[in-house]
């Protein structure tokens, strides 16, 4: 949990800061840099960081203060190392983010989780597993008992069968392009009250199919996944699969790659459709194919593709570009604006430059 501290209150030069217990940090190589990444096992977030920002907060200790920190790297790298502000910059990054904690809080923070460890509030446990916009329900915790299951599946992930899985749904996209009337005519009661219930059913079956396809390449990859469950968004149950390990993956491209299977695996089922449509007259049957057709393709692509909302799509150009928790990073970038706009407050840049923090305002 971050800390809620006025820093233009302080001297960050002079606090000393720790790092949390919750923190893994390993080095892997990206475009022949040398760069960090760093778990919040708890949050299960992930962040990267360069080695002038790793050299700089290997440092913090809780004995150490910020300014000894920032003299301590420079000794080591040199010019390369971090200035003063760009040190105090990540100094708050890195207690916003909840990485570090300010050592003279961290004596505090602990009396009063002891204090209150044996008076839980019920009012907020229940608001937390009950909470209308957003009931996370685990139903396998041990993934172990189905990885057989995914590692035979994951053949099916080959290069080969990608390869023809893409002629498949090009195919797919260009039958429905050249019969797109036909197929908006077979769906016309795909919005009326019998409808809903027909498209609510194909699209719960459709996302198991989705969160699977990103387990098993997830497995494929050297990977592992976690836990499995459906989520409740205003009582609509979605498929979840936790695949955060991906992140721990060298290579960009098996990120990548885990990322967009949902996608690949939800336009192969609708390419499908689409041939088995061109295949009948029937119908009762190709109105089902329609609904399976929008559910799985135009549905997948107007919000899983979408780089603006928190799905597929969002995950892959957070790992494209290189920034970690893209949205939170924005949202932050945006704070300072507004605090430097309307306070004139001068500290707490962000410790992006350039392009990156170009991208991020925008």
């Amino acid at each position: 949990m971050s800390q809620a501290i006025n820093f233009e209150a302080i001297d960050i030069a002079h606090q000393k800061l720790r790092l949390v217990d919750e923190l893994s940090v390993w080095p892997v190589w990206e475009n022949g840099q040398r760069i960090y990444r760093l778990e919040r096992r708890d949050a299960k977030r992930f962040y990267r960081v360069g080695i002038r920002e790793y050299t700089f907060i290997s440092l913090l200790d809780g004995n150490t203060t910020v300014a000894v920190a920032c003299g301590l790297s420079a000794s080591k790298l040199g010019t390369d190392a971090l200035t003063s502000d760009e040190s105090e910059a990540i100094v708050i990054w890195l207690v916003e983010q909840g990485i570090a904690v300010l050592a003279t809080d961290l004596l505090a923070d602990q009396t009063l989780i002891e204090s209150h460890s044996e008076r839980p509030s019920r009012k907020t446990t229940w608001l937390q597993r009950f909470n209308p916009f957003w009931t996370q329900i685990p139903l396998i915790t041990n993934a172990a008992k189905i990885n057989w299951l995914l590692q035979g599946a994951s053949k099916c992930f080959g290069p080969v069968s990608v390869l023809l899985g893409i002629l498949v749904i090009l195919g797919g996209i260009t039958a429905f392009v050249l019969h797109r009337d036909s197929v908006y005519e077979s769906s016309r009661d795909l919005f009326s009250r019998n409808g809903w219930i027909s498209l609510l059913a194909t699209w719960i079956v459709l996302k198991i199919i989705h969160e699977a396809g990103h387990a098993i390449a997830c497995q494929r990859a050297g990977g592992e996944t976690s836990e499995y469950g459906i989520v409740l968004i205003l009582f609509a149950p979605l498929a979840y699969v936790d695949v955060s390990s991906c992140w721990r993956l060298s290579r960009r491209s098996s990120r990548l790659y885990v990322s967009a299977a949902g996608m690949y695996v939800e336009l192969l089922v609708a390419a499908c459709a689409m041939f088995l449509w061109l295949m009948t007259d029937e119908i009762t049957t190709r109105f089902y194919l329609a609904n399976v057709i929008v559910a799985a393709g135009v549905s997948t692509l107007l919000f899983n593709a979408n780089p603006l909302m928190r799905f597929d799509g969002y995950y892959l150009l957070s790992d494209a570009i290189g920034i970690s928790n893209l949205q939170t990073e924005s949202q932050l970038e945006w704070k300072r604006i507004r605090r430097r706009f309307f306070y004139g407050e001068r500290s707490g840049g962000s410790h992006y430059r350039g392009m990156r923090r170009a991208f991020l305002i925008v």
